[in-house]
């Protein structure tokens, strides 16, 4: 019986020492690759921003018509959604960084609205129209009269409101109201200025009703819209009455030689012994009318920008001139041409004679 137990226990022994068999398990899932995520570009933050630059910061904001929030942390929602509409008003890079640039920027947006300047005194030269006078925010459209007051919607604020009356000769008086908006980089025919869109519209279906664009830095409005016609500034000249006509010419004749370089942006400076009035003329690259916004009739013309910076004053007179078929320019929708030396052969352009077939 012993000899049984034995053996039973070391059959059992033998059993337990036994490897046991692996079993097979199914692979483990592969983890799933995810893309790093998307990284948003860095935001400023109060930390980078002393309070006094922040609180003048929104308050430029505010003045210039964007809501910016009450929070002192740049990275607000609202303080963001206000700074890009802003950026985006003026062409900048859409990013919402509050950065030294952008600081700036503001400054000199608020400071415009604040004071623009006078207009200085000067030949108003606008495409389509016939007049040769400034026109501001206080010119009503022409067969009317106005009773708009010299400071008329002044110191300009976005969403600002007031009110002029216009009379036509023998007929009743309109009452219009006119609102500014806020200030943006436009492009117009003279290159690209901050401008203010001031909407003027009265009661009624048949009151009149127009949108000027208004530059503070000119003190002039660069763009009259009515009845679906647009009114272009295209040129500011200096007021030469009083001065020798052999000096007029000669003005007349370094502008067109400017604009007759083949380089692309040039300038010259030009003085005469018998007026006190000196100017550096600054002359950008040839472009196509259509590229300056000039319209059908001149769209092929080939045209550059021009401005007379008169030495020692503020004053700046922009202009845009294109060629004629005779090689000749002029002021795009005015007829008016820029003199130039007697004898002149220059190379003919077929751009304004191809454009009016």
């Amino acid at each position: 019986m012993n000899r049984v137990f034995g053996a039973l226990a070391l059959l059992a022994l033998s059993g337990c020492a036994q490897t046991p068999k692996a079993v097979a398990t199914a692979p483990a899932a592969p983890e799933p690759v995810l893309a790093p995520p998307r990284q948003l570009a860095p935001v400023a933050t109060a930390s980078t921003v002393d309070a006094a630059t922040l609180a003048q910061v929104q308050a430029n904001l505010r003045a210039l018509g964007y809501a910016a929030g009450k929070s002192t942390d740049t990275a607000d929602p609202a303080f963001q959604r206000a700074l890009i509409s802003f950026q985006r008003d003026q062409g900048l890079p859409e990013d919402g960084l509050l950065t030294a640039s952008v600081i700036e920027k503001l400054r000199v947006a608020r400071a415009a609205l604040r004071s623009p300047v006078a207009p200085p005194a000067g030949i108003f030269v606008y495409g389509g129209s016939g007049g040769r006078q400034a026109l501001t925010l206080t010119s009503p459209p022409e067969g009317f009269s106005s009773d708009a007051p010299a400071n008329f919607l002044m110191p300009l604020r976005p969403g600002k409101e007031a009110v002029l009356h216009l009379t036509r000769k023998g007929g009743e008086t309109i009452a219009i109201t006119c609102r500014a908006g806020k200030l943006a980089t436009t492009a117009l025919p003279l290159g690209t200025f901050e401008t203010v869109a001031v909407d003027c519209r009265g009661d009624g279906a048949k009151a009149p009703q127009w949108r000027d664009l208004f530059s503070p830095r000119l003190g002039v409005v660069m763009q009259r819209q009515s009845r679906g016609v647009a009114h272009d500034l295209v040129a500011m000249r200096p007021v030469t009455a009083g001065w020798p006509a052999a000096v007029r010419t000669g003005l007349d004749w370094a502008i067109s030689h400017a604009l007759d370089e083949p380089s692309g942006s040039s300038s010259l400076q030009w003085s005469s012994t018998a007026v006190a009035p000196r100017f550096d003329i600054k002359v950008t690259g040839r472009i196509k009318g259509a590229e300056a916004g000039l319209g059908q009739a001149h769209a092929v013309a080939v045209c550059r920008r021009f401005e007379l910076v008169q030495t020692g004053a503020k004053a700046s007179y922009p202009g845009i001139a294109c060629e004629n078929s005779g090689g000749d320019w002029v002021l795009p929708g005015a007829n008016i041409s820029i003199a130039r030396p007697a004898g002149h052969t220059g190379a003919p352009s077929p751009s304004l004679r191809s454009a009016a077939k």
